[in-house]
């Protein structure tokens, strides 16, 4: 993924978080307030055989991941259960 594509899904403003998942369950977050170094570390940390996410808002705080932290997003999500 380039750094182009992966600032195509974040908004503009916001505190960006990259999460590693644990083994144990869980995750391991880490807050950028800039896209390319969010999406460095990311690469890094692939490139050290951690399972990688990335949060698509930008957040209020560096508190949670939770809805009601969120204060931007760039995409309209439907989860759609079929069958």
């Amino acid at each position: 993924m380039s750094l182009e594509f992966f600032s195509s899904l974040l908004p503009d403003s916001g505190f960006y978080c990259i999460g590693l998942l644990n083994e144990q369950g869980g995750f391991r977050h880490r807050w950028f307030n800039d896209k390319a170094k969010a999406y460095n570390y990311a690469l890094e940390m692939d490139r050290q055989n951690e399972t990688v996410y990335y949060a698509q808002a930008g957040f209020h705080e560096t508190t949670s991941r939770k809805g009601e932290n969120a204060k931007y997003l760039r995409a309209f999500f439907l989860d759609v259960d079929c069958g």
